[in-house]
């Protein structure tokens, strides 16, 4: 039996995702904030013949990352894949969390990092282990300010979709690097049809016009997310339709990678499994 974890399992992308790995030969561990929809998601996949179980924390903050991995050491011996799903925009402004940080950030990218650490003997302790990351696929290219990734200066909806895909990338290529035995892919599903796009009053008017013919539906990104697990791909960063990126994000340079490191490392104590 494979088990598997998601973040951001209760909608979207993460839920339809859910669906299309959930069978009798897989345990899902379902994360989310919303304790309806979880447990909806949580029903659904139940009635494929998997388990499922389903938690609801908050990876906004410091404590949701800690409480998961708690619950990692304390019910799972092993996790075969790690998928981060969870994320999204959640406001026009720059909202701060409870410690400090940009609420976006803190979900998007520091969570992954943190997770991806604290869970790393669970995955090692699989035969074939997988981490997979929604969100830039390679297409950092670039000019994005490690001095700014939380919005300290500019701040706006767009600028923070291309700050986190950016950031991902980084965070990506800075894991392969460091942790043999373990495939790291990041996913950049283009765009879809989720309701973190949707919110966005321009991005409605996009998805309900023209732009529509170019998106994604949710199931379609899940088709993706569900090839890259299930079968032998290289490591690396993919795009829609799981075209291979390669292995590194356009002109970041190792420096770069390094730094972006110490940054998150900084921001969340205690999460290396160095330290």
């Amino acid at each position: 039996m494979r088990t598997l974890l998601i973040t951001g399992a209760s909608d979207g992308m993460g839920r339809a995702t859910a669906l299309r790995l959930a069978g009798p030969d897989t345990d899902l561990i379902l994360v989310g904030r919303n304790e309806q929809r979880g447990a909806e998601a949580e029903r659904a996949v139940a009635a494929t013949g998997a388990r499922a179980t389903f938690l609801s924390i908050d990876l906004s903050t410091v404590a949701g990352w800690r409480e998961l991995a708690a619950q990692g050491e304390r019910r799972w011996p092993r996790l075969d894949a790690l998928v981060h799903a969870a994320g999204g925009l959640f406001s026009r402004d720059r909202v701060l969390t409870g410690d400090g940080l940009e609420r976006s950030f803190a979900v998007q990218v520091l969570a992954r990092f943190a997770l991806t650490e604290l869970l790393l003997d669970r995955l090692e302790a699989a035969d074939h282990p997988k981490v997979l990351a929604i969100a830039g696929g390679g297409t950092y290219g670039g000019g994005l300010d490690l001095g700014d990734l939380q919005g300290e200066r500019s701040h706006s909806y767009f600028a923070s979709i291309r700050k986190q895909g950016g950031a991902n990338d980084l965070l990506t290529r800075a894991l392969m690097t460091r942790h043999d035995g373990i495939a790291f892919y990041n996913y950049g599903p283009g765009l879809v049809r989720t309701k973190v796009t949707m919110w966005h009053p321009v991005m409605q008017v996009l998805l309900g016009t023209v732009g529509r013919l170019w998106s994604h539906s949710p199931e379609e990104a899940a088709a993706d997310i569900v090839e890259l697990l299930d079968r032998t791909h290289p490591a690396g960063f993919y795009g829609p339709g799981c075209k291979y990126r390669g292995t590194e994000p356009r002109s970041a340079d190792a420096g770069e990678i390094d730094d972006f490191w110490d940054y998150c490392a900084a921001l969340a104590p205690g999460t290396l499994t160095e330290a």
